[in-house]
């Protein structure tokens, strides 16, 4: 799996070479897009983002347009009309625009109801000049209130105000975070922010204290420095591995424990993670996703693929 999204009842199911799958959690069932015009023809999936109106997919081979009222796809356009097609990396919306991250193009905005139009439209490119922030290679982003943080392959974390569209480095805010290929960014409880990295862990700062806390396999918190996606609950935060399972930090005691095949996790390798009313989903490479309730001890796999 690559791509998990919840939207109101449904799981939205991306996969790295089999399309795209919408999963109804009350009944159980699953929809592939696979055939005449409820098909999205990229298989790629890398990121899907959820409006009123629409489902935006991102895939490696460009832009995709759900419309939830004619159940139709559209793939749009390259941002620029470039002879190559935009690889996306993640989706986001905010307010009435939404924000597309590239590999190798760096990041995007156009008002959602511009961008779904007829051929597409209204793009423009999201940099700071001379600084070169955030960069042509990006890997997730985050939307907080009114900022964007975007994770990045070689330059770290950077923090877009929407409001002002000012880019900001977070060497400037705290200079000890250190890791550049950053995978996923999730807000977690009270004033933090979690950092995964491919090959250096886990990154927490904590903003009032202005304070960054490492975890790694070194520091034996987590059974894996290779750290995938993540997703917090009310309870807890949930970070993906690929080789390790799941590292679960429960938010009261602040304890580390894992979960893995013994505990019903269907592969060692979880490449995302979502959560909804009281389930958090993991998508596997190869293994299909797992459910977990944390009403109960251990994951349940559920009929996605």
């Amino acid at each position: 799996m690559s791509a998990l999204t919840i939207d109101r009842d449904d799981l939205w199911v991306g996969t790295w070479n089999g399309g795209l799958a919408r999963y109804a959690t009350p009944s159980g069932r699953v929809r592939p897009f696979d055939s005449g015009a409820a098909a999205v023809a990229p298989l790629s999936v890398r990121s899907i983002t959820a409006t009123p109106r629409h489902v935006f997919v991102g895939t490696l081979q460009g832009l995709s347009v759900y419309s939830k009222a004619s159940g139709r796809w559209r793939q749009l356009p390259p941002f620029d009309a470039a002879d190559v097609p935009d690889r996306i990396s993640a989706v986001v919306a905010i307010g009435p625009d939404v924000y597309v991250a590239t590999l190798g193009r760096g990041l995007w905005r156009s008002e959602a109801g511009r961008a779904v139009q007829s051929g597409g439209g209204g793009w423009q490119r999201v940099e700071a000049g001379e600084s070169g922030l955030p960069g042509p290679h990006l890997n997730t982003l985050l939307v907080d209130d009114n900022r964007i943080w975007i994770g990045t392959q070689d330059l770290g974390v950077v923090m877009l105000d929407t409001d002002s569209q000012r880019l900001t480095s977070f060497d400037l805010i705290n200079p000890l975070l250190g890791p550049r290929n950053v995978t996923d960014i999730v807000a977690g409880h009270g004033e933090r922010l979690w950092v995964a990295t491919f090959g250096e862990g886990l990154f927490r700062w904590d903003a009032g204290a202005n304070r960054i806390t490492h975890h790694s396999v070194a520091e034996g918190s987590i059974p894996d420095d290779w750290v995938m996606a993540g997703a917090r609950t009310p309870h807890a935060m949930y970070f993906g591995t690929f080789g390790g399972g799941v590292a679960r930090f429960d938010a009261t005691s602040e304890r580390w424990s894992n979960i893995g095949l013994g505990e019903g996790l269907p592969s060692l390798d979880v490449s995302v993670v979502a959560h909804a009313d009281g389930v958090v989903y993991f998508g596997t490479l190869g293994s299909g996703v797992a459910a977990l309730s944390e009403r109960r001890a251990a994951p349940v796999l559920v009929g996605a693929r």
